[in-house]
């Protein structure tokens, strides 16, 4: 089993979709319904993923039991959750939740955790004078 956070989001759909291709079991946790991450998965592959499992949770409010818990027996941990440059509260979108998941991961025994994120040399140019707290977020985790 491989849970993927984020998974309803356009990274997360196609690493899920990716991995279900490959014959891995999926879970897709995301803060939107069940249906709802049904939904922007079609909308953003054209197509459901039927395989995958969907469950609504919010990484960034649970508590660390209910992340552990929906970690519990996974191989891998994959974590698309961030909040785009120019969101609110983009530091620790990007950072802090991170953190929690991959704290969660780690207290269940989860072997690998996989942060999907945006590449360090972008932080050290022009762009960290305009995503500032979006690169301080990933940095955190």
């Amino acid at each position: 089993k491989i849970v993927v956070l984020g998974g309803a989001g356009w990274v997360g759909a196609h690493v899920s979709n990716l991995l279900t291709q490959q014959g891995y079991k999926v879970l897709s946790i995301s803060r939107s319904s069940s249906e709802r991450q049904i939904e922007r998965t079609k909308s953003i592959l054209g197509t459901t993923i039927p395989s995958v499992e969907y469950v609504s949770l919010d990484a960034g409010t649970a508590t660390m039991e209910e992340l552990g818990s929906v970690m519990k027996d996974a191989t891998c941990v994959i974590s698309c959750v961030g909040i785009a440059p120019g969101g609110p509260n983009v530091k620790d979108g990007n950072g802090l939740v991170n953190s929690r998941i991959a704290n969660a991961a780690k207290s269940v025994g989860v072997g690998k955790i996989v942060y999907v994120g945006v590449a360090s040399s972008l932080a050290n140019g022009p762009a960290k004078f305009l995503l500032g707290d979006y690169f301080k977020g990933k940095d955190t985790a």
